[in-house]
């Protein structure tokens, strides 16, 4: 769920703001899970995870959207030092909540992490993986706003995070650990240690906070609740959101009908894969996310419920990396301003 600059905790330290989430095949038999903070790690953000922040991919297998397993990613190092991490695995209860778990691994920035039992762990600087549209998604709403729909924002093709880099987090398992032929998946960012643990952001869906619910309670909730609270939190948003869309592009007869169907498929935030298979975010399903699908132009189509396309070509090389499977950091960087403002 790509969703850079959305919470006001995110603002104020992007080390805990989840950017975006990917699960797909790896190799052998393998499930690959990264999650990514830090937008525009370099220049607007730090490149360095949050010493008392806990990162987590949790795991539901048995479709109650409830978490049964969590891989846990604990930062050792102090503030300022050479960056560690240990990697934890939890399951049944102790995955919902708590920062402890059986060891799976240690490592530091930029190592492959060989896990017990099986699979690797990474962690370090990356180039980002989104493209994204950030111009056409602003004068789209800004449209919508004021009561029109104009779609010709998305006639120019741009992407504004060419060039930019991510802090991410990758956990390869293998893909009979996770017992189930279909597994739910979210990213998680919880601080801990100086107070009771508390969630400060979520991300499973590419640009829900900023695309399919636009409501600030709303958005709150799907960062700070779980997920099995998001159809009590976010539906009516969500709903009312997409029928003023669709009502305005006159796509369909009734769009209050077709804005709970969208609810309904988005929530609760819940990314769906069958460990193992192809993954692809696209118009035919969704199966996960390779790191070359284009989210944005599938989830403002389906808002619109027409084709609105606009986003740079994904580089063809994107799936085909060997692991961490992220490009290297971009060297770009250097000469991109800073993102100052939300582009989401």
């Amino acid at each position: 769920m790509s969703h850079h600059f959305d919470s006001p905790t995110g603002r104020e330290d992007p080390r805990i703001n989840l950017c975006d989430l990917f699960v797909f095949a790896g190799e052998v038999g393998s499930t690959v899970l990264i999650m990514t903070v830090n937008p525009d790690a370099g220049l607007s953000s730090p490149t360095t995870l949050r010493p008392d922040a806990l990162y987590e991919f949790k795991i539901d297998l048995d479709g109650d959207a409830r978490e049964d397993l969590a891989i846990r990613f604990v930062v050792e190092s102090p503030e300022g030092g050479p960056q560690r991490v240990r990697v934890l695995r939890a399951a049944g209860e102790p995955a919902r909540t708590g920062s402890d778990g059986a060891p799976l691994g240690a490592g530091g920035a930029g190592e492959a992490i060989a896990l017990a039992g099986g699979g690797r762990a990474w962690f370090g600087l990356a180039s980002d993986p989104f493209r994204g549209n950030g111009p056409a998604l602003r004068a789209f709403f800004k449209a919508i706003d004021e009561g029109r729909f104009d779609a010709t924002p998305f006639d120019r093709q741009v992407d504004v995070f060419a060039g930019r880099n991510v802090t991410a987090l990758v956990a390869e398992l293998p893909s009979n650990t996770l017992a189930a032929p279909t597994i739910g998946v979210w990213s998680e960012v919880s601080l801990y240690g100086h107070a009771p643990q508390r969630r400060v952001a979520r991300a499973a869906w590419p640009l829900i906070k900023h695309v399919l619910v636009r409501d600030e309670h709303a958005r709150a909730h799907l960062d700070e609740d779980p997920p099995s609270s998001d159809p009590a939190t976010a539906r009516a948003a969500a709903i009312a959101n997409v029928a003023t869309v669709t009502r305005l592009a006159g796509t369909t007869a009734d769009p209050d009908a077709y804005a709970r169907r969208v609810a309904s498929i988005v929530l609760p935030d819940i990314l769906p894969y069958r460990p193992a298979s192809v993954a692809s975010f696209g118009f035919a399903g969704i199966n996960g996310r390779a790191l070359g699908d284009a989210a944005l132009d599938v989830v403002f189509t389906l808002v619109a419920n027409r084709p609105l396309a606009g986003t740079v070509p994904a580089d063809p090389a994107a799936n085909a990396r060997p692991f961490p499977y992220l490009a290297a950091p971009s060297t770009l960087a250097g000469d991109a301003k800073p993102l100052r403002a939300p582009l989401r």
